[in-house]
């Protein structure tokens, strides 16, 4: 009979997450590995950003990393939940005992039932106590699939906690470049800014000798005036920086240096060789998706499992007494065990809407992680083209440099023989400053690529 009650549990219809594939990119890597990177590293780790030796960004990096920073605690927190979730749903596959204990004083009506049979106005100071035993027995799953859910969602929120320090690392190093990249950018501005103004001073004194006209004068004021709003900008753009940095670190402004030093080595490409097979394993938003998934899965088992008999074993062992005084007699003791069985029948409904419910919450979960699956790929094939591009920005940025460098020399040279004027050096000398911003964005928009490259890894997760 309960075999056959049984058989009214419904199938589930929701896709699995294990039949899920992750996309193939392979084609696209070698496309993009065929440019100026190459896989040549293994797969970097959690500390990435230290293979810049730049003792700043270190101190930055350590403290805004602390456990105690707000971002971190509240990931904490939930991860610390979820764990406490799983004992929870584990509690209920043991032994459940209680005690209890009870002591009423009464006194039946006269006129009452009680009455009626000569109980009556008589008083009672009755007292019950009693030891009881529980145990669930898990035939069909039930509990099982519950704390298989809660093991899951564990896992997602430690996958989460991690990916929050990844994506937390990211802004960090990010808004450090971001203020060192302005702050370098507006002292260059400052220098160009003395040249623009020394080279009104000589052509304010060329018009007073009459050897130039007025407009001279008048296009070198245009031309410093843009060059003090370009430089305020930039040192507003390093100070929002800061102050940036110093929320997402969790710390006072002044807990941070004053100034932030771009860092000084070259830009150091690190393409793991193995990237297409292990991306997402290296993924923590990846792995938390999945833990998802498959604890949704695990939730709608449960449903299905609650059209089943619900079976259980219990015992009691009880002192119950009309008086206080032969409460801990033998004559007071009673005792029951045995198995109970419940089998859902008839509830209006409420396990299908539990059940279809919890399906379309695995559709959801499922989707979720073929999304997100998704997403990586683009954000790491993203990341490489990025990063291959803004190598070749900087390389071209470096030979304009270096051929204005030269310029500079021959130019200075020619100043020193007298065969030009101080104007024409200074004109070179701005230009050549101009090239030293260019290059400067360059290095920054570099740098800013290799960190979004480090971060699409996973930001050494799993290492």
């Amino acid at each position: 009979m309960v075999g056959l009650l049984s058989g009214c549990a419904p199938i589930i219809h929701a896709p699995s997450p294990d039949n899920i594939q992750p996309p193939q990119f392979e084609k696209t890597l070698t496309a993009l590995e065929s440019g100026s990177v190459t896989p040549n590293s293994p797969w970097p780790n959690d500390l990435w950003w230290r293979v810049l030796k730049d003792p700043a960004l270190d101190r930055v990096m350590t403290m805004g990393l602390r456990p105690d920073n707000p971002v971190l605690l509240a990931a904490k927190a939930q991860r610390q939940w979820t764990s406490a979730m799983v004992q929870l749903r584990r509690s209920a596959l043991g032994p459940q005992l209680g005690l209890s204990g009870q002591m009423a004083p009464l006194e039946f009506s006269k006129h009452g039932a009680f009455g009626a049979l000569g109980l009556g106005h008589r008083f009672y100071d009755s007292g019950t106590t009693g030891i009881g035993l529980r145990q669930a027995l898990d035939f069909w799953g039930y509990h099982h699939d519950l704390v298989q859910a809660a093991l899951g969602e564990a896992a997602a929120s430690q996958a989460r906690e991690a990916d929050t320090r990844r994506l937390l690392a990211a802004t960090l190093v990010n808004e450090y470049l971001d203020w060192g990249g302005a702050e370098k950018i507006a002292a260059l501005l400052h220098q160009q800014e003395r040249l623009a103004q020394e080279q009104l001073r000589l052509a304010r004194q060329r018009r007073s000798l009459g050897l130039d006209s007025q407009l001279p004068p008048q296009r070198l004021e245009r031309q410093l005036q843009g060059i003090i709003e370009r430089r305020i900008q930039w040192q507003k753009m390093a100070t929002d920086s800061r102050l940036a940095l110093a929320q997402s670190a969790g710390l006072g402004p002044d807990q941070l240096p004053i100034h932030a030093p771009l860092p000084s080595r070259e830009t150091p490409v690190i393409v793991p060789a193995q990237i297409h097979l292990d991306l997402f394993a290296h993924r923590p938003d990846v792995q938390a998706a999945l833990e998802l998934a498959k604890a949704s899965e695990a939730q709608t088992k449960a449903a299905q499992a609650a059209f089943y008999p619900n079976i259980s074993f219990s015992a009691l062992l009880d002192l119950d007494s009309a008086h206080l005084a032969t409460l801990f007699t033998p004559g007071s003791i009673a005792w029951q065990f045995g198995p109970a069985v419940h089998l859902p029948l008839f509830q209006s409904g409420a396990l299908h809407a539990h059940l279809h419910g919890a399906e379309a919450q695995q559709k959801d979960a499922v989707a979720l992680y073929e999304q997100t699956l998704l997403a990586a790929v683009r954000q790491a094939l993203e990341a490489l083209n990025d990063l291959d591009k803004s190598q070749q920005a900087l390389a071209s940025a470096n030979i304009a440099w270096n051929s204005g460098h030269t310029s500079l020399k021959l130019t200075s040279v020619r100043v020193g023989l007298g065969l030009e004027g101080r104007s024409p050096y200074i004109a070179e000398e701005s230009a050549q400053l101009q090239r030293s911003i260019q290059r400067t964005q360059a290095e920054l928009s570099a740098w800013k690529a290799w960190s979004a490259w480090q971060t699409a890894l996973g930001g050494g997760y799993g290492q």
